[in-house]
């Protein structure tokens, strides 16, 4: 499974709940990475409870969203923990490294500590790698407590997060076999799962669910600027959709025209093929990338 980050990463440890993990520098790597058939499966993080959506995902998912196909989602807390080398202090310390979205979610542990100059890095884990190599007692990572062990790192302060409840929601993707994500493929998507995907991850799960709450994943794109985003939504009421996740991102060259990314979920299938309709009334183009089970 391909996760983006390095050995320690947050997204290592959601990789590893599901098998072997494979990292990647990127989140385009990882989608790469499963799309080449290095791996089977990727898993990417969408949104973290404090940090909100991360939209480099977000963004890679428009890329790839013909490509891929969303299979799944598990959430794993985060407890972020500041790291050194042995010997090192965090009052004598001078700058701190880590992902942009750690550091968005540790934002009271750096105003108490204005001295330390913030470094942005790819990746916790890498931050982490950077300290482990340098062996400055001045450079401090933000990283889990699993990149401690792996790089033999010294935890100094063992719950920097803003909150404890902290916790990332992350997707995992399959290679599409589709091409064109086809609203009554999806129709069927239970008898698909239990008959031909023997892969799938959560297919031992949803054998010994009765019932399981449903959540789907679209891209759209509205066919009138400035018109027809109330309309779409108040539409999907009759479906009795409920609203998870929606977000805004920009399009290259065209400004302010976004594309949009919504999740809803459900107890039980909608009409796909008035879903469908529904879309096509109001959006100049849209892809449903996955149906899958919340466990």
């Amino acid at each position: 499974m391909s996760y983006q980050g390095e050995k320690g990463a947050f997204s290592e440890i959601a990789a590893l709940r599901f098998g072997e993990g494979h990292p990647c520098p990127t989140f385009y790597d990882a989608f790469q990475s499963l799309l080449n058939g290095t791996t089977d499966f990727a898993i990417l993080p969408i949104e973290n409870a404090i940090g909100g959506s991360v939209y480099g995902v977000c963004d890679s998912l428009v890329e790839f969203k013909k490509e891929v196909e969303i299979v799944g989602e598990t959430h794993i807390p985060i407890q972020h923990t500041v790291l050194g080398i042995h010997g090192s202090n965090i009052e004598t310390a001078s700058e701190i490294a880590s992902h942009p979205q750690a550091i968005m979610q540790c934002q009271n542990f750096l105003r108490q500590h204005p001295h330390l100059r913030i470094i942005e890095a790819y990746d916790t884990a890498g931050a982490a790698l950077e300290v482990a190599q340098l062996k400055d007692p001045k450079r401090l990572a933000i990283a889990s407590e699993r990149a401690a062990e792996v790089y033999g790192l010294s935890i100094l302060h063992p719950k920097a997060a803003d909150a404890g409840w902290n916790k990332t929601r992350f997707l995992i993707f399959k290679k599409s076999l589709h091409h064109s994500h086809k609203f009554g493929y999806f129709q069927d998507f239970v008898r698909f799962i239990e008959e031909n995907d023997t892969q799938f991850p959560f297919k031992e799960q949803m054998k010994s669910r009765r019932r399981l709450r449903l959540r789907a994943f679209f891209v759209f794109k509205l066919a009138k600027r400035y018109e027809g985003l109330d309309n779409f939504f108040r539409g999907l009421s009759r479906f009795n959709i409920h609203i998870e996740h929606f977000t805004t991102r920009p399009i290259r060259h065209t400004a302010f025209f976004p594309v949009y990314l919504l999740e809803v979920s459900f107890n039980r299938l909608p009409n796909f093929k008035l879903l469908e309709a529904h879309f096509q009334k109001w959006c100049k183009s849209s892809e449903l990338l996955g149906l899958y089970p919340l466990l």
